[in-house]
């Protein structure tokens, strides 16, 4: 399954895992920009928000959150507007060239908050916030203006979204509701925005790639998943069980598979444009493994957490080359560089 390109994986900027400075576990990562540099945010338990300088891996500042961080995200025109939410219900927006906050919190509600995604669309970068109250919350990033409310029907654990045109998509990820097939674990619904309605019947995925994932391929809202172990065709099978999936996100036409892979379980997926392609950087218990828009492996997974399954992953570009961030099970953060193929 590896595509025969170069893929230098001796660019790591650390050997070892870096000092987080997170006196709790980390729980949510992202990349954006501050003073027009890359960088990578990792939310933590701590209740702080940690910025990393992306090009050495160093820690350059440190955001008071006001509760245990559950999830992380960048937006706004130069991706400097850096967003972190709380179990504490509280979404609160800080400037990520001088570390103030900008305004008072967006939400500040009775029920924890778990999820955040911004996506652009229509000049505007739109932040979308879910959790425990079982709503879909959209802004204005920039401007603080509510736009939506959403009832989703379930806890939401995670959160992407995707623009096509005038039509805003958001997957929500979380706690199974209803009746489930004995190897569900998560559920995983689409939604279209601005219409308040649910495209087409949710996903159930086990936690062998508990993963569903929105992104824009060639104009086409795509969704990276694990398999449907839900879905009519479903065939039980052990050994393809980590398998991830890449379909049409609206009409779930089958476009490609990364199988047979043996980087283990999946538990995290990100999507992102660099060198006029698409990449999708993947979790695994096996290590941190990058594919192109084909879902084939680029080179050898990336094996420096030594055994450790990785649970987040946020990826930026500098220099035509692809920084990625990972967080393992032990805690543990580290930071490399990869020499994209030509």
């Amino acid at each position: 399954m590896s595509q025969d390109w170069d893929l230098d994986d001796r660019q790591a900027l650390t050997s070892v895992a870096v000092d987080t400075g997170h006196s709790g576990f980390i729980t949510a990562l992202a990349a954006g920009t501050r003073n027009g540099q890359p960088v990578f945010a990792s939310g933590s338990e701590d209740a702080t928000i940690r910025l990393w300088d992306a090009a050495t891996g160093g820690i350059i500042d440190s955001l008071d959150a006001g509760g245990a961080v559950t999830s992380v995200a960048f937006g706004g025109p130069d991706r400097d507007i850096v967003v972190g939410v709380t179990d504490h219900g509280l979404v609160q927006r800080w400037d990520a060239n001088s570390g103030a906050k900008l305004g008072d919190p967006l939400h500040h509600g009775a029920h924890p908050m778990y999820a955040a995604a911004t996506v652009d669309i229509d000049g505007r970068c739109l932040l979308g916030v879910s959790g425990a109250d079982q709503t879909l919350r959209i802004w204005d990033i920039v401007t603080a203006e509510p736009l939506a409310q959403v009832p989703v029907g379930q806890t939401v654990r995670s959160l992407s979204m995707a623009a096509t045109g005038e039509r805003l998509l958001a997957m929500v990820h979380g706690d199974i509701v209803g009746d489930a097939d004995c190897l569900a674990d998560s559920m995983a619904a689409l939604w279209d925005v601005w219409a308040a309605e649910r495209v087409r019947q949710p996903l159930q995925l086990s936690d062998r790639a508990d993963v569903a994932v929105l992104g824009v391929l060639n104009g086409r809202a795509v969704l990276v998943q694990g398999l449907d172990v839900g879905a009519d065709d479903f065939d039980f099978d052990p050994a393809g069980m980590d398998d991830l999936q890449l379909r049409d996100a609206v009409t779930g036409e089958l476009l490609r598979e990364f199988d047979d892979h043996g980087n283990g379980r999946c538990s995290t997926v990100e999507l992102v444009t660099a060198a006029g392609r698409t990449w999708i950087v993947s979790g695994h218990e096996g290590g941190v493994v990058l594919l192109d828009d084909g879902l084939r492996q680029v080179g050898d997974a990336y094996d420096g957490h030594e055994g450790e399954a990785v649970d987040l992953v946020a990826v930026t570009e500098t220099g035509g080359d692809l920084v990625i961030a990972s967080v393992d099970d032990a805690n543990s953060v580290h930071i490399r560089r990869a020499t994209l193929p030509g």
